[in-house]
């Protein structure tokens, strides 16, 4: 439970609110937080998002309408196999 977690199980107990003096406004923020992957399969998800953002900006590769594309197709299918979404 050490560090700033995400998990909103661990945000919401004790041990973590009286850790600091701030860890209890840390929790409060983290509940407005809409744009971080706090899934397991977070790091299969940035692994795609770097490596086509990267082939295209820094390589020069397709366009961005093509990397983004495959980032959603790809995206689409790891989070249907995980159940998040139909």
């Amino acid at each position: 439970m050490g560090g700033y977690t995400c998990n909103t199980n661990v945000l919401q107990t004790d041990e973590f609110l009286n850790a600091t003096p701030f860890n209890p406004a840390f929790a409060t923020t983290m509940t407005f937080v809409k744009d971080f992957w706090n899934i397991p399969e977070y790091a299969q998800l940035l692994e795609i998002t770097q490596r086509e953002l990267s082939a295209y900006v820094v390589g020069g590769e397709g366009t961005a309408k093509e990397a983004l594309d495959t980032i959603a197709a790809e995206h689409d299918v790891i989070l249907r196999d995980a159940g998040y979404i139909k």
